[in-house]
């Protein structure tokens, strides 16, 4: 019995870098994952291209499957996709809506708003006080190390205080 890869859920199981490998390495190709990888010898398609622990990852999520594997996505549009995403999360829209636009799971819409280098935290309520005391204490000449260990927060907290007033962070 052959079955269609799943990419979505294939990438929520198992993660994106493995997906990843896996769809290049065996793209357009049906592939028989074994049950039982540790019978296989060194030569077996999974083995020769992931190696022993990547081969029995998918075969402990898959084994006994003959699965279609769908040809893979140009990088193009991969990355294009991803910035389109991106700039929906800076625009606002939450990883959940996004997800479901793009037929995607929300841990991989935090995957690709991590590589892209974009925050994915949730914004925290600002000490508008504290983050004036900050910029003050800045602008009279101390360092952001000196004012992260007395304000007891870390050094990129401090730059990003900085840098929402207006203060280029360069003294550390």
């Amino acid at each position: 019995m052959s079955v269609d890869l799943d990419m979505s859920q294939f990438i929520a199981d198992l993660g994106y870098d493995l997906a990843a490998l896996f769809l290049e390495s065996f793209s357009g190709e049906s592939l028989y994952v074994p049950k039982h990888i540790k019978n296989l010898k060194p030569d077996h398609p999974l083995i020769a291209m992931l190696g022993w622990d990547k081969a029995y990852s998918i075969s402990a999520y898959m084994g006994g499957m003959d699965i279609n594997v769908p040809e893979q996505l140009k990088k193009k549009e991969m990355s294009e996709r991803d910035k389109r995403i991106v700039e929906a999360k800076a625009l606002g829209a939450s990883v959940q809506n996004i997800a479901l636009e793009y037929g995607l799971t929300e841990k991989r819409i935090y995957q690709i708003l991590s590589a892209s280098g974009r925050s994915i935290r949730k914004p925290h309520k600002r000490n508008v006080r504290r983050d004036r005391q900050i910029v003050k204490a800045y602008k009279n000449g101390e360092t952001i190390a000196d004012i992260a260990l007395h304000s007891q927060l870390s050094v990129q907290h401090i730059c990003q205080v900085l840098l929402d007033a207006g203060c280029v962070c360069a003294k550390l």
